[in-house]
């Protein structure tokens, strides 16, 4: 089990984190939370192309194929993943998802870094046929992905040594830029008034998370914990059904799409986050604040420019 403890830390000597896929979505959000924070945040990208918005908030870009940890770590974030897509190979999979994460570890754990936060995925859990997902719901029938993603977290468990290690097991992840989740379509579809189709409109929902908070648990997390390893879920507090969860994202958009029962491929079910925060006082938003903090982000004036450009004719 992983403790808690308070971390001491001198004020002219801010605690150094790694963090990995810092040019991706949730890395790029984690780490500005953690420099908005007070950490000394090393961001750590195989590309450094439009990092500006990093280095204005004070986080040290590393340009590094190998994905090697700096010197004076004290935790690392590890965010950098790729997901199944059309040309992605299963090589490619083991690779960067496998290979990287035992490389990573490994480095962290022979330097002495205190903790290692791991970005898991509900799909550890696989073909999932239970109402509530808890941390004891067996795992059968994992695609590549997720046994990639149990595969880092078993290399995290058998290696943390003397650090902390924790496995955080994502739903879908919402904020400004979110991408390849039935969310962020859903948003894409509305603000553009396509037909948008939902499965098992009066189920319970609380799958998701804003990006905001998974920031604020890492940042507690590395401030307050001890060694041992812990794998947790997070999502959002309390449910909503899902078809009240796309109407107030339609609201937040003032889309006039239609919004379409289709016929279900699996079971709903909902994530229980009483775990993390018995462990870790994990206290996010509602999931319905959630949601409507995402439709106004979606909604911004950037985000509109951005949907305008894509409708624009390119010049070729």
């Amino acid at each position: 089990m992983l403790k808690r403890h308070s971390v001491g830390r001198d004020a002219d000597r801010p605690l150094r984190v790694a963090v990995t896929g810092a040019s991706g979505f949730i890395g790029a959000h984690v780490a500005t939370g953690l420099a908005n924070r007070g950490f000394a945040v090393s961001a750590l990208l195989r590309s450094t192309r439009s990092v500006d918005h990093l280095r204005a908030c004070g986080i040290e870009v590393i340009a590094t194929q190998d994905m090697s940890l700096p010197k004076g770590i004290n935790a690392v974030v590890h965010a950098a993943a790729t997901s199944p897509a059309p040309g992605v190979t299963a090589a490619r999979l083991v690779s960067d998802n496998i290979e990287l994460s035992r490389r990573l570890i490994g480095q962290a754990r022979d330097a002495g870094v205190s903790s290692f936060v791991f970005l898991s995925s509900m799909s550890v859990y696989g073909r999932i046929s239970v109402p509530v997902v808890d941390e004891s719901t067996p795992q059968t029938d994992l695609d590549l992905y997720g046994i990639t993603k149990r595969v880092g977290e078993n290399l995290l468990e058998e290696n943390c040594g003397a650090m902390a290690g924790l496995a955080i097991r994502l739903p879908a992840v919402i904020g400004s830029g979110a991408a390849r989740h039935w969310l962020a379509e859903t948003v894409r579809r509305l603000a553009f008034h396509e037909d948008v189709p939902i499965f098992h409109p009066a189920a319970p929902f609380n799958n998701a998370i804003h990006v905001t908070d998974l920031a604020e648990l890492i940042g507690s997390v590395i401030e307050g914990t001890s060694k041992g390893y812990e794998a947790v879920n997070v999502a959002s507090d309390g449910q909503i059904a899902v078809l009240e969860a796309v109407k107030l994202l339609s609201r937040a958009l003032a889309s006039r799409s239609r919004i379409l029962e289709v016929a279900p491929h699996s079971p709903s079910f909902t994530v229980s986050i009483g775990r993390a925060a018995v462990r870790f006082g994990f206290h996010p938003m509602a999931i319905g604040e959630a949601l409507a903090l995402y439709g106004r982000e979606f909604a911004s004036p950037a985000e509109v420019r951005n949907r305008q450009d894509l409708l624009l004719p390119k010049r070729v």
